[in-house]
């Protein structure tokens, strides 16, 4: 043990690479991955509701099998394949209330504007309505406008 037993580190670095690279060898070969599928009776789950509005978006053969197939029978198009009116076109937890420090809920400062408050869009003309209690904002879309400037 008197002897001078120095080994340079890039050979201490190969040597440690390719232990590492044996020992993941073997451990992938004895791997035994476990397969699962889980055994859910189709006949046993249905959708929660019976009826489905415009928010269901049923837009295509592939959605309305889908409901179908879990108990719904009454079903309505989606809103871009039969436009609606007097319903809300979105629903958003982006609240502009509170973006400008106006929320009622959360915050002190009142609106300086009165509502209803709208977003203009080209020629379409959209009505915000504020859902405290859900927390929510929704979009309405009024008539079109002819011109606004």
């Amino acid at each position: 043990m008197d002897a001078n037993w120095f080994i340079p580190s890039s050979l201490l670095a190969t040597m440690r690479r390719k232990a590492i690279d044996r020992l993941l060898k073997v451990r992938l070969i004895r791997y035994k991955r476990e397969l699962f599928k889980p055994v859910i009776p189709q006949d046993k789950i249905t959708f929660p509701e019976q009826k489905l509005t415009y928010l269901g978006n049923v837009s295509n053969s592939k959605a309305r099998l889908f409901y179908k197939q879990y108990g719904v029978n009454d079903m309505e198009d989606a809103f871009e394949l039969s436009p609606q009116k007097k319903v809300p076109l979105m629903f958003t937890k982006h609240c502009l209330r509170y973006s400008m420090g106006w929320c009622p809920v959360w915050q002190k400062q009142k609106s300086p504007y009165q509502e209803p408050f709208y977003l203009l869009y080209k020629d379409i003309r959209l009505r915000v309505q504020f859902d405290c209690k859900a927390c929510q904002m929704l979009i309405w879309q009024d008539e079109p406008i002819k011109t606004y400037k």
